[in-house]
């Protein structure tokens, strides 16, 4: 009896090792999907934010990050500044040779922004060949010069197995986020800069109202016995 006892609860015994065995072996698979699914979920988070032709910051993801900070501007943070940026006469590209050439040119411009711009600034590919670029805590004269020197290495950039000839220019427009302005106030602003530019010839970097200097009043003071 002794004997069968021992025997049972040897049996018992290797049972739950067994059991816990394959507790711990499916606890361990079940964490293993776990982590597969956030990773699958960041990624496609990752991928629904950005702009699948340049690899930049898609307009959705754009929304919300200047959503955010205008919200932190509230608080006194800094300046803020909206680049409204565009390839100049893109649609010629697109008609003289054609769609893939057009895409090609895109990735291309895309790159030479992202290379000529602080780590800080926020780059989004608005829509079409229309860019948009987030310039935080930097001053206005500061920030045009970081445009004036992208638009000339742009200018300068030979597009890689293009046709001979096909070079690119950049037009942009420049807007200061006001304290009492809504975001929608301040992109509009920047894109009516952008259109001065390309009326003013493109190739060029204009400015908001608010960022151009107060006009000069270069009529003499009358004598004081005169105005009398």
């Amino acid at each position: 009896m002794d004997g069968a006892y021992a025997a049972m609860i040897l049996i018992v015994l290797a049972g739950c090792m067994v059991v816990n065995l394959r507790v711990q072996q499916m606890r361990q698979r079940l964490d293993r999907q776990r982590e597969a699914l956030a990773e699958a979920l960041a990624e496609n988070r990752a991928l629904a934010m950005r702009d699948e032709l340049t690899g930049l910051y898609n307009r959705r993801a754009m929304v919300e990050l200047i959503q955010l900070e205008c919200r932190r501007r509230r608080r006194g943070q800094g300046a803020l500044l909206f680049a409204m940026i565009d390839v100049d006469h893109f649609k010629r590209v697109n008609d003289h040779h054609g769609h893939a050439m057009g895409d090609h040119v895109l990735r291309v411009f895309a790159d030479a922004l992202r290379a000529n711009v602080r780590e800080t600034d926020v780059l989004a590919r608005w829509g079409g060949d229309e860019f948009l670029l987030l310039l935080s805590d930097i001053e206005p004269r500061s920030a045009q010069t970081l445009l004036e020197r992208t638009r000339e290495a742009i200018a300068a950039l030979p597009v890689p197995n293009a046709p001979p000839g096909l070079r690119l220019s950049m037009s942009a427009g420049l807007a200061l986020h006001l304290p009492h302005s809504s975001p929608q106030e301040t992109l509009e602003r920047a894109d009516q800069a952008l259109y001065a530019a390309k009326d003013q010839g493109r190739n060029r970097v204009a400015l908001a109202p608010e960022l151009q200097p107060a006009p000069v009043d270069d009529a003499p003071a009358m004598p004081q016995a005169a105005r009398a």
